[in-house]
């Protein structure tokens, strides 16, 4: 399979000439985290207006239509109307392969941006991030794909200065050259330029939305997918959420969290909950509930199965529910801080992921159970989950060996 994948993003790859750092005189290039995912800085109240909008115009239309997200529920506090004014892109990650690197079977390349929305309440108050956010997919052919990474590698190429940052071993984090440039900057600029040639409401293929209650303590996750490509107002329909029963009612996901300080996950519940394989449901219920003793073995088990749903090896975006995809990493903290001794009975040699890039997690709220997001901001703060991290040291990986 993997020799299948490398030569199908080969093709993909090379489907237009090499780049001039490809050539004969000069290395082939390197893709690295923050070349795959890409994390705007924290935006000012002038600044957010640099970001894209949802209503920002690509090539092929709106980011995302406005007949389309009619369908979507209020994200927050805010009114549906509200919440699309608000929303900017924060976030962008490019995908040779979706949806999965490993088994490389009907390749869909794609561009996604992470959405959130920016508010200040009350009036007069710092902008702040509101704890909701939509993730949108945008399918492209591989003649586009091709041009699309030529085009981020000779953007690149004009920041020699900062090959270190930009290297392999760089941590996935804000990305360097915009948190040195600032949002006003050329980069900044150039990158919405290069990807806006290649997206819009006829590209659009899903829809994912989170959508928060309360003060951070409960939240939906659900989406829509696209059935047919190419309508500047595409008809979308209820995503089947992965390891949910197909005849519920309801197209959404619920998480309820009650913790206080965000160490420890208090009077939980998830609805639906998930059935099958790789379920660490005992960590994400009332902590105060488990037994270390009794309990022993399917602790352990739980950790193992958070390993696995971390590893882009074991698991895809479609064989993983939203709740436990999210709730992952902080499940995974938690019960390492609680239950040390049982998590060096865990298997992260046999089950958690590996790779020659740095799979660092430098985000500040890593560890806080009411921090959901797996790419964007907390807050204030950069939260970006080990699953990202993980899945974007794949694509950097099989890109750079496509190319060499």
């Amino acid at each position: 399979m993997r020799a299948a994948l490398i030569f199908f993003i080969s093709l993909i790859t090379f489907a237009y000439p090499p780049l001039a750092s490809g050539s004969a005189t000069n290395p082939s290039p390197i893709w690295g985290l923050n070349d795959v995912s890409i994390l705007l800085p924290f935006p000012t109240m002038e600044s957010q207006n640099v970001l894209l909008r949802a209503d920002s115009q690509g090539s092929f239309g709106a980011l995302i239509p406005a007949s389309s997200y009619k369908t979507v529920p209020p994200l927050s506090f805010f009114s549906r109307e509200e919440d699309y004014a608000t929303l900017r892109a924060i976030g962008f990650r490019i995908d040779p392969c979706f949806p999965g690197l490993v088994e490389a079977t009907n390749c869909r390349p794609q561009v996604r941006i992470v959405w959130q929305p920016f508010t200040s309440v009350p009036k007069g108050s710092p902008l702040n991030s509101i704890d909701a956010g939509i993730h949108t997919f945008y399918e492209l052919n591989s003649e586009e794909f091709a041009s699309l990474l030529r085009e981020l590698q000779v953007l690149k190429e004009k920041y020699p200065h900062l090959a270190d940052q930009l290297s392999p071993h760089a941590a996935l984090s804000v990305h360097p050259i915009a948190k040195l440039e600032g949002l006003e900057g050329p980069f900044v600029r150039n990158l919405h330029s290069i990807f806006l040639k290649y997206i819009g409401a006829k590209k659009l293929s899903r829809l994912t939305f989170m959508l928060v209650r309360g003060p951070s303590i409960l939240w939906s996750f659900g989406g829509f997918d696209v059935p047919k490509l190419g309508s500047d107002e595409p008809e979308i329909e209820s995503m089947m959420i992965p390891r949910i029963d197909p005849t519920t009612v309801a197209k959404l996901q619920t998480f309820f969290n009650r913790s206080n300080g965000g160490d420890d996950f208090s009077r939980s519940e998830i609805t639906p909950r998930p059935e099958g394989n790789d379920l660490f449901t005992l960590l994400m219920l009332d902590s105060t509930l488990i037994d270390p003793v009794k309990q022993r073995a399917e602790i352990v088990e739980s950790i193992d199965s958070i390993f696995r749903i971390e590893n882009p090896r074991f698991h895809t975006p479609e064989s993983v529910d939203c709740v436990s995809c999210h709730v992952a990493g902080g499940a995974r903290n938690f019960a390492f801080e609680r239950f040390p001794e049982l998590a060096a009975e865990a298997s992260p040699a046999k089950f958690s992921f590996r790779s020659e890039w740095n799979l660092t997690n430098e985000s500040p709220v890593k560890n806080n159970t009411r921090n959901l997001r797996a790419f964007g901001y907390f807050g204030r703060d950069a939260a970006i989950s080990q699953r990202v991290i993980n899945e974007s040291a794949e694509v950097a990986r099989v890109l750079t060996e496509a190319q060499r």
